[in-house]
């Protein structure tokens, strides 16, 4: 089996909405999150770079009212975040399912996410942008 790519960047915990929001543009209305972000892979490989972010986000209430009602989801383990975002996860339940993962993924990004419900949550991990 084929070991996935190191997820490498800055080790910094940021919390600027705009990087988000115009890969995203579903969290145009957000109150917070917290994320990390870089790219997949070896920075000395020359090429392309596929681009990563994980972020912890919290909904704004019409947003949340959205994603609860969305068909499918299904109580899960919580992800591996990587470990800058690991004390601000959310510590309730999280629900996932592909409808959840599509209604925030917009091409070149791809997003695989997790709802916090009781806390107004969601954790997202967005990869993609190839330069």
């Amino acid at each position: 089996m084929q070991k996935a790519p190191a997820k490498t960047g800055p080790e910094e915990l940021r919390t600027d909405l705009a990087p988000l929001v115009t890969r995203l543009p579903k969290l145009a209305d957000v109150d917070s999150a917290q994320w990390m972000g870089g790219i997949l892979g070896d920075r000395s490989v020359p090429g392309p770079s596929t681009y990563w972010l994980d972020a912890v986000v919290v909904l704004d209430e019409k947003t949340l009212k959205e994603t609860a009602s969305l068909p499918g989801l299904v109580t899960v383990d919580p992800p591996v975040v990587v470990r800058g975002l690991k004390a601000s996860m959310p510590k309730g339940n999280l629900r996932r399912s592909e409808t959840l993962d599509d209604f925030f993924t917009i091409a070149p990004w791809r997003v695989e996410a997790w709802l916090a419900e009781e806390e107004g949550q969601v954790v997202l991990f967005i990869v993609g942008g190839y330069h």
